[in-house]
């Protein structure tokens, strides 16, 4: 786009596609600061490793891809985040193998259980 400043929410899943991709690639549908875009700033190396990161859902096996990768996002500077809420989360004792997600209820269900 033609502008210098964007807001907006970001959400999404616990995979690293849903943030990794989705920011830094080139082809990442919540990519909305341009980076690695058509008309956006570029860092074919960012945007290589995004690719490539995505590939597994391990993250012990691309970990020193994830660190890289981090690094050119702490020197490009694509975006600032102005605000962070803090998230809290509650529920029954029987519910099983819960953890609260990092980033605004974002929590992986897929191993959580109903003791009851």
């Amino acid at each position: 786009g033609n502008y210098q400043l964007v807001l907006w929410q970001m959400l999404g899943g616990p995979t690293m596609k849903d943030y990794i991709w989705d920011l830094y690639s080139s082809s990442g549908s919540g990519n909305v600061t341009f980076y690695n875009k058509e008309g956006g700033y570029q860092n074919p190396r960012a945007n290589e490793l995004a690719n490539a990161i995505v590939e597994t859902e391990d993250p012990e096996q691309v970990r020193d891809s994830i660190r890289e990768l981090q690094q050119l996002v702490f020197e490009d500077i694509p975006y600032v985040f102005l605000n962070f809420r803090n998230h809290r989360t509650a529920r029954q004792s029987y519910v099983k193998n819960f953890q609260t997600g990092k980033l605004k209820g974002q929590e992986d269900l897929r191993r959580v259980w109903l003791d009851k």
